[in-house]
């Protein structure tokens, strides 16, 4: 929420001291900024895990926190990941296909 607002005080900021052209490059370069950078960053330890790719869960994980893959940390966010993942299987879903929840979501979504 904190980022959000400070990217709205950033377009006001920027808003009023440049063109309507230079405000558009801004917001663009940063736009592509953010992009690019994404493309560079390892898919979450959590869908690596969901689709039986430990090892490059572990190596993520590895990645993110500066550490070597054969480490215990490693090892023990593993195991909890797999943990949370059995618990989060074994619960019930509640799914959009039921009529009530439809309206609910209809009436969420068009209300003022």
């Amino acid at each position: 929420m904190t980022v959000c607002k400070l990217g709205v005080i950033f377009v006001y900021a920027v808003g009023m001291c440049c063109s309507y052209k230079v405000n558009q490059i801004v917001y663009l370069s940063v736009a592509s900024a953010h992009v690019l950078a994404f493309c560079f960053m390892p898919e979450s330890p959590n869908y690596l895990l969901k689709i039986g790719k430990e090892k490059k869960a572990a190596k993520t994980i590895s990645w993110l926190r500066s550490l070597k893959t054969s480490s215990t940390l490693v090892t023990d966010e593993i195991m909890k990941l797999k943990e949370e993942q059995r618990r989060f299987d074994a619960t019930p879903r509640v799914t959009l296909l039921s009529v009530g929840n439809k309206i609910l979501q209809y009436h969420h979504d068009f209300s003022g």
